[in-house]
């Protein structure tokens, strides 16, 4: 069995945001899945939506041809780096705000291709 990945890096989102929405998709098929985000009305299911769609193209350029009937046998959320910034405060004190990053991670198992 052969493994076609997709993957976003640098996702401007915090996993955790994102895990949820990951766990709906897992196991489903293609269209199934694309249906699915397609009436989520967070941000997360935007950007899952986005790598499903690079991940049916990297099917597609590899011969499959049914790419929406396969099964997303990987979705995995991992976090990235952390942006960090200054907000000043009062007595000339500095807090720090965390902007998270993610990394998206999806995969689909399809026979050998000769």
């Amino acid at each position: 069995m052969a493994q076609i990945r997709s993957e976003s890096k640098f996702v401007r989102v915090s996993s955790s945001k994102l895990k949820p929405t990951a766990d709906l998709i897992r196991g489903k098929q293609i269209r199934s899945a694309q249906q699915s985000l397609e009436f989520l009305p967070n941000r997360g299911a935007k950007l899952l939506r986005k790598c499903l769609a690079s991940l049916v193209a990297n099917a597609e350029d590899r011969g499959v041809r049914n790419a929406d009937n396969l099964v997303l046998t990987k979705v995995e959320i991992g976090t990235g780096p952390i942006m960090r910034r200054i907000r000043p405060m009062s007595r000339g004190q500095a807090f720090v705000i965390r902007k998270r990053l993610a990394h998206i991670f999806m995969a689909v198992d399809v026979p050998e291709l000769s």
